[in-house]
């Protein structure tokens, strides 16, 4: 079962370029290195956002469609915390995973091997 599989909402895009946006976990609960907001994980979160432009979705449902497609996970635990995230996040699981998209991701994983 897929833990924070948006990295406690990086993946979104939400946190680039040091934007906190009122709520979100990053604006009270980053102490003590909890969130690894680093270079190099802006950096990948940039790379995946890339990949799901390419492909026409968020980087939200990039990451959601690419735990899905794992052999093995039978379910994922979503963090929205919006009705509007909830709904964005639950159409990831209707987007066909290709092979064309693993490749992206796994080009990318070899760059930014261990970033969150």
């Amino acid at each position: 079962l897929p833990w924070s599989p948006l990295a406690t909402g990086s993946l979104t895009g939400k946190y680039i370029n040091g934007t906190r946006p009122k709520g979100s976990r990053w604006s009270y609960a980053q102490r003590n290195g909890l969130f690894r907001d680093t270079e190099e994980a802006e950096l990948a979160v940039k790379a995946y956002l890339d990949i799901a432009n390419k492909y026409d979705m968020t980087a939200a449902q990039l990451a959601l469609a690419w735990v899905n497609q794992v052999d093995g996970v039978t379910s994922t635990i979503i963090g929205a915390t919006s009705l509007t995230q909830l709904q964005e996040n639950i159409q990831a699981f209707d987007i066909k995973f290709t092979e064309e998209m693993a490749v992206d991701i796994n080009e990318t994983l070899k760059r930014f091997p261990a970033p969150f």
